[in-house]
């Protein structure tokens, strides 16, 4: 592969009508050169060839020296990144390279920025949010990184960073991973990389402790609410989780519900944050007499004074707690016990999908495979009372 080259030089062969010479960049690659004017003028006499600088007598020349050494060094950063790519550099990406603050860096963080911004308009807000605090966490571990420093290493060193000092699971692990790999992949389309780690890696999932409630969990928990027991901001939050419950809602969606999405009192037909797809969820007489009961609200106002995400799962800790559930639960176990309860009770894998919002069947498939579970542990019992019955 044919090496790149770079250097500053004052056009010492072309003086223009005030008599000064430019300072230009040149680029060499394939034994052709190419110049790149740094918008700098001076004269010979004002030109220090040795340092390849402006002389201190020159005009505006602190300035002026700290544009030719930023030029100097974005270049060399440039030929360097591509050699160690393994990548050909021809003169029309340098250009775009040293022109476009955000290629020329070739900062997986630039790039990351760059995605971000182009994909928030068409994304749910959670998501949008959740792209925002992955590459801070990234940032936290470390200030830049370049694309070719994205490695075994730096995927090891990354993950022993997120469990040992911001303690995280697993599970959030995998996908601080999978944020960094749909960015590669988002490079890898627009031509800044070739290839990257996850060309040949893949990331191990963890099949997540998907907490739910049963049926006689589900009631308890509903007698509860109803017995008055708890303070207002708590029973609110029970309130809302308990509709939650019963409609297979997210959190984005429960918290934006508005009396226009209800209808009759009988459905609830709006367009779901994470997917974009409208969804019709029939209210069941559970949900419906958690419902507000006054019939003149505006259709702009909001059902349910759903509260931000920690306090809600902070609450829901409290109340499992103060109603003797012995299950950690958080607002995303509703969605969890919706399914697994409708799975149980019956109802069809394609309807349980529809009102869940899921874009392919087999994401909710998922839920069958608890229930399997489920039942895999009721067939311990027969086989442990097989054993029992040979022992007498």
């Amino acid at each position: 592969m044919k090496r790149s080259s770079s250097k500053i030089i004052l056009r010492a062969n072309h003086t223009n009508k005030d008599g000064t010479q430019g300072v230009y960049l040149k680029f060499i690659t394939n034994r052709k050169t190419h110049l790149i004017s740094l918008d700098i003028f001076t004269t010979l006499d004002h030109w220090d060839a040795n340092k390849i600088r402006l002389k201190a007598t020159a005009y505006n020349s602190v300035d002026n020296n700290s544009i030719i050494e930023g030029a100097e060094g974005k270049a060399k950063k440039i030929i360097r990144e591509y050699r160690l790519q393994g990548k050909a550099l021809t003169f029309q990406q340098f250009r775009r390279n040293f022109h476009d603050d955000y290629y020329g860096s070739l900062s997986f963080y630039d790039h990351c920025e760059k995605q971000i911004k182009l994909k928030s308009p068409g994304v749910a807000k959670g998501t949008a949010n959740n792209y925002n605090f992955q590459l801070n966490k990234l940032r936290e571990f470390r200030k830049d990184v370049t694309f070719n420093e994205i490695d075994n290493t730096f995927l090891k060193e990354y993950e022993n960073f997120l469990i040992n000092t911001r303690k995280n699971n697993r599970n959030t692990v995998i996908k601080s991973k999978v944020f960094i790999k749909t960015m590669l992949n988002e490079a890898k389309k627009d031509g800044l990389i070739t290839v990257h780690i996850f060309d040949n890696t893949s990331i191990s999932r963890i099949s997540g402790n998907r907490t739910f409630l049963v049926m006689e969990e589900l009631r308890h928990l509903h007698d509860y609410y109803d017995s008055n027991k708890l303070p207002a901001n708590k029973n609110n939050v029970l309130r809302y989780f308990l509709f939650a419950c019963y409609t297979g809602l997210r959190y984005q969606d429960m918290k934006s519900l508005s009396f226009k999405h209800i209808h009759d009192r009988s459905w609830i037909e709006l367009i779901m944050h994470k997917t974009n797809e409208v969804v019709r969820i029939p209210i069941i007489e559970a949900a419906s007499r958690l419902l507000p009961k006054d019939p003149g609200r505006l259709p702009s106002m909001k059902v349910f004074k759903v509260l931000a995400d920690q306090p809600t799962n902070r609450y829901l800790k409290d109340i499992s707690r103060e109603a003797e559930i012995n299950k950690k639960l958080s607002f995303h176990c509703a969605r969890h016990t919706f399914a697994t309860i409708a799975l149980d009770c019956g109802m069809g894998i394609e309807t349980v999908s529809k009102i869940l919002g899921h874009l392919e069947i087999k994401t909710t498939q998922i839920y069958a495979h608890i229930r399997d579970g489920k039942k895999a542990e009721e067939m311990k019992k027969f086989d442990q009372a097989f054993k029992r019955e040979k022992e007498k």
